[in-house]
């Protein structure tokens, strides 16, 4: 289905240069709505979706200093755990003494994965 939609975007590419590229892919979308239903209704909302993006600044969805989830570097696996499990974030900035010191990022699988090896290893 998808591959169809691409087909028939790459055709529509040859617009001219008074075109819209934004208008384009909109018109296409809507067509695909009304008849077609090439795509399914997810896919069309992400399609929908990046075309706004154009409109948005990067302060528009930027999470402000004071919101933002970050643990220490000295946060256990317990702890980390617990705090995955309040915020829902799949990645967690680390920091070291504040979050004008930030180390990287933990992300759960990572996380999980390090928690799975150490069983292991303790059961060897």
């Amino acid at each position: 289905m998808i591959k169809k939609f691409f087909y028939k975007l790459k055709s529509i590419l040859k617009f001219s240069e008074k075109e819209n590229i934004k208008d384009v892919l909109e018109d296409l979308i809507e067509e695909d709505v009304n008849g077609s239903n090439n795509i399914d209704a997810g896919t069309r909302n992400i399609f929908k979706n990046v075309i706004n993006l154009s409109d948005k600044c990067i302060e528009d969805i930027m999470i402000p200093r004071a919101d933002i989830d970050a643990v220490s570097v000295d946060t256990t696996y317990n702890e980390l755990v617990l705090f995955i499990d309040k915020t829902k974030h799949s990645r967690i900035p680390v920091f070291d003494s504040n979050l004008d010191k930030i180390l990287g990022m933990i992300h759960i699988r990572d996380l999980f994965e390090k928690i799975h090896n150490s069983s292991i290893q303790k059961k060897s």
